[in-house]
């Protein structure tokens, strides 16, 4: 949640249009609109007319904005982290198919169908034929570790 939905919360809540806050604030009526859409992220200037307008601290909306901020952070940081997991886990499976580690692969394999929610049943074929050191499973391994 943004610092704009937030604005438009309270607004809705204290029954308040657009237009009797663009009034009250002195922003023009299609700037707190763009603001409402998050089309546009408001200035400090701005929340604090807002906020002003709206009788309430500015702290409020403000912390409201940061705490969206670090969410955003966070979640950006941990999907890099996912990637950066995830290649280092293809990695493993080349190195393990090299070595003719196919318990391992299996492990992996299924660990990752874990990870990310895959249904085990389309998988059974494939850990069947690596189980079995069948002529293709070089050719099926690696088609699995480019697919993720």
């Amino acid at each position: 949640m943004a610092v704009n939905w937030w604005i438009k919360k309270i607004r809705e809540a204290l029954r308040i249009t657009q237009k009797t806050l663009a009034d009250r604030s002195g922003i023009p009526l299609a700037t707190l609109k763009s603001i409402e859409l998050s089309d546009k992220e408001p200035s400090e200037e701005q929340i604090t007319k807002i906020a002003n307008a709206l009788s309430v601290d500015k702290a409020d909306i403000s912390q409201k904005f940061c705490t969206d901020a670090a969410i955003k952070a966070a979640k950006e940081i941990k999907a890099v982290a996912e990637k950066q997991e995830l290649q280092a886990k293809k990695i493993k499976l080349s190195n393990y198919l090299a070595a003719k580690q196919f318990d391992e692969i299996v492990n992996t394999i299924l660990m990752l169908s874990a990870m990310y929610d895959v249904n085990t049943q389309f998988l059974f074929p494939i850990i069947e034929d690596v189980k079995n050191e069948c002529e293709h499973t070089k050719t099926i391994i690696y088609a699995f570790i480019n697919a993720l």
